[in-house]
């Protein structure tokens, strides 16, 4: 349908439709788009933010309605309509644009977690002491990534936090045993091991430290008397899991 040059009033109702759809107002001129979107840039830190902006979807319907605002003031209102309508085309598809780039972050986002969750599973002794659940986040993950890369951006994000939610039963494991440093470095004593939070967190709990390892004391029925290099048993009181050596306190 085409409106007649003599009549603007439906070109100009047209014209002000199409800056509904602009997402930056059309104050810009053909010649130079980038001078409305600029402006509008400098608002935002985000380099990601601003290359939403100059999309080129979003520069075309930018130029278009600067031709638009033009040929309507000329009076070519047959020709204004032809360029709004071609501007609210390219707007439409800034926005699909947009909003797949958008989605494309979150499956990053979300793979990104991921791996940080599997190394932290890795760390934590999950492929020996979880190792099923280990390899099943591990095979699900490669499927997030070759969703990621099939450019099934939902596919992927799903996986991603599957990964997630199947590593959430490995509990990292508290230290088994303990090394003894020396008392002028560390003051490593029953007493300020008992309460270091990776073994008991209270100091009055050295008793139990004492009873499961008095047979390896230089003199059994000295508790004070522990000797750098000693490797001390710590035993589960509260059904915590624990697993490996504590060389050091973290």
């Amino acid at each position: 349908m085409r409106y007649s040059s003599a009549n603007p009033g439906l070109a100009g109702i047209f014209l002000g439709i199409v800056l509904l759809f602009a997402p930056i107002s059309a104050a810009a001129s053909e010649a130079d788009p980038l001078a409305t979107i600029e402006p509008a840039a400098a608002h935002f830190d985000s380099e990601y933010v601003r290359a939403f902006l100059s999309n080129q979807y979003l520069l075309e319907n930018i130029r278009l309605i600067g031709l638009a605002e033009e040929s309507y003031a000329a009076g070519l209102y047959d020709v204004a309509f032809e360029y709004a309508q071609e501007a609210i085309r390219y707007a439409q598809l800034s926005d699909q644009y947009v909003a797949m780039q958008l989605r494309i972050r979150d499956a990053n986002n979300a793979i990104s977690a991921a791996a940080d969750r599997l190394d932290w599973a890795r760390r934590a002794g999950a492929p020996t002491r979880h190792a099923e659940t280990y390899e099943s986040a591990q095979s699900v993950f490669g499927e997030a990534l070759a969703a990621r890369e099939a450019e099934a951006w939902d596919s992927a994000i799903a996986l991603a936090y599957r990964v997630i939610d199947i590593l959430a039963e490995v509990v990292p494991a508290l230290p088994a045993q303990f090394l003894v440093r020396t008392w002028a470095g560390s003051r490593d004593c029953l007493w300020n091991i008992a309460a270091m939070p990776e073994i008991y967190g209270d100091p009055t709990r050295w008793p139990i430290l004492y009873q499961a390892n008095r047979h390896r004391m230089p003199r059994p029925g000295d508790p004070d008397l522990i000797h750098p290099g000693m490797i001390l048993d710590i035993p589960s009181i509260d059904g915590e899991v624990r697993y490996g050596l504590m060389a050091e306190p973290e």
